[in-house]
């Protein structure tokens, strides 16, 4: 009787628990560098000029002031501004880019970060309204200063 009583304990003990193999997700409108996650508070969009004219996504976790290096930002870079929705291919920063591929950096806590990886990635580019949200997913980042420690970056982000 004991031993039935023991054995009934323990299927209900385990037969609570479960296991879920998904990871965490960040937030809605967040990205996640490192271990820390951070929610979008600003996002703006500037078209640059010289030797190749490209767009910029900044998206920050408050308004940047100034050279503030509080302020933690996740920045993709295209050719072309996306005009549908589709899959682009990330890839490293500096390579010459088409119109489906895009590059990507990161920075915060005076660190600045580089997609760097000679294999292109798919990231899912949603346009709403004329509005771009981009889902990454979980990708190594090179720290430009080669004495610290490079880390990963992934989040979904929607432009304000």
């Amino acid at each position: 009787m004991k031993k039935l009583f023991t054995l009934l304990a323990a299927v209900l003990v385990f037969g609570a628990c479960s296991k879920n193999n998904e990871e965490a997700k960040p937030a809605a409108n967040s990205w996640k560098l490192g271990s820390t996650t951070y929610t979008v508070g600003f996002s703006h969009r500037v078209v640059t000029s010289g030797g190749t004219p490209s767009t910029l996504f900044l998206f920050a976790d408050k308004t940047p002031v100034g050279t503030d290096p509080t302020v933690h930002s996740i920045v993709p870079s295209f050719k072309t501004i996306p005009t549908a929705s589709g899959t682009y291919k990330l890839v490293r920063v500096g390579a010459a880019t088409a119109a489906n591929e895009f590059e990507l950096s990161a920075g915060g806590d005076s660190q600045a970060f580089a997609y760097n990886e000679l294999t292109a990635v798919d990231v899912q580019v949603t346009v709403s309204s004329g509005k771009l949200s981009f889902k990454i997913p979980e990708v190594n980042m090179m720290n430009t200063d080669g004495s610290k420690p490079n880390a990963t970056i992934s989040g979904e982000i929607t432009e304000l």
